[in-house]
């Protein structure tokens, strides 16, 4: 957290100072006692408060002061806000691996559900896109707010091929750039955009898949990696299985463009990646001052001190 008129932070040593003399005033024995003969009826009319709350109107206004100060300061601090514009494109692997049966009912068909959780949860006013791989790369669905042309184009993922995961994020970048370049306004930074990409396997085709990461990290497009299905090794070689995803590359894809890597080895694991991309994407950091937010909690605080101030004040008959 940081304040636009940290100066104003010097009044925070007057909460010190008042705390002292109210400590001091507490202490002070009264000039004037009160006769009252009988003492049992008194003491059962006054109570036995325990001395530790008396004290709380005094604390519940130290802290609406505290508040209070801080405020003035005008401070500032990071806070999630809702995004208005952003282009994600999905990137899934169609690979004839993919209806490998380790992540039930098959590695396509959890795919498919995740990828329809991610529509359902992603704000409608994102622009979303669709590519798929195997031996080449093919655009599904260009970036549209129509979410109905994408599920379409998720229903037709049918495994085969290889894997060119490579050329699945050159094909992602090729749609994104010209819509980013289009929508831009003048001498602003262009919207944000995003590449989700799903793989099941190591790269046999096409691109480097981090030379295509490299290209998406100098444009600005942050590349989010899954790792789809179990590691298993192969009991003989002692090595991964042909059908194993590459988390090693999946992983540097990510890191170079400065996103994340998920490993999913179960549907559940899956979905609940999508489902938690698609709420998360919908929102970024953004430095905003909250003054109003230190104002209204310490004018909360100070209702609060005069409310408990009035009903713990001794009544006598």
């Amino acid at each position: 957290m940081s304040f636009v008129w940290p100066l104003a932070l010097l009044g925070l040593l007057a909460v010190p100072l008042g705390a002292l003399w109210y400590a001091l005033a507490a202490r002070r024995r009264p000039r004037y006692a009160v006769e009252y003969p009988n003492l049992e009826l008194l003491a059962s009319v006054a109570g036995t408060r325990r001395r530790w709350r008396r004290r709380i109107p005094a604390l519940l206004f130290a802290l609406g002061a505290i508040a209070g100060l801080v405020g003035l300061a005008r401070p500032e601090a990071n806070v999630l806000v809702p995004r208005d514009d952003a282009t994600v494109v999905l990137v899934m692997d169609r690979s004839g691996s993919m209806q490998t049966t380790d992540v039930a009912p098959s590695r396509i068909d959890a795919a498919k559900e995740a990828a329809t959780v991610f529509l359902e949860v992603v704000p409608s006013r994102f622009r979303l896109g669709l590519v798929a791989f195997s031996d080449t790369a093919d655009v599904l669905a260009e970036p549209t707010t129509k979410r109905a042309r994408i599920v379409d184009g998720i229903e037709t993922l049918e495994p085969a091929g290889g894997t060119a995961i490579g050329d699945g994020i050159l094909k992602a970048l090729e749609i994104i750039q010209p819509l980013r370049e289009r929508i831009r306004p003048r001498e602003e930074e262009p919207p944000l955009a995003a590449i989700l990409l799903l793989s099941d396997g190591a790269a046999t085709a096409g691109a480097d898949p981090v030379v295509a990461a490299t290209e998406a990290r100098d444009a600005g497009v942050p590349v989010f990696t899954v790792a789809l299905g179990a590691e298993v090794e192969d009991p003989v070689f002692q090595m991964l299985a042909p059908d194993a995803p590459d988390r090693v590359t999946l992983r540097a894809i990510a890191e170079t463009t400065g996103a994340r890597f998920f490993d999913a080895p179960t549907r559940a694991d899956l979905t609940r990646i999508y489902r938690d991309l698609g709420s998360r994407m919908g929102f970024e950091w953004e430095r905003r001052e909250v003054t109003a937010a230190f104002a209204f909690g310490g004018a909360a605080f100070f209702v609060a001190a005069a409310l408990t101030s009035l009903r713990r004040r001794p009544r006598l008959p």
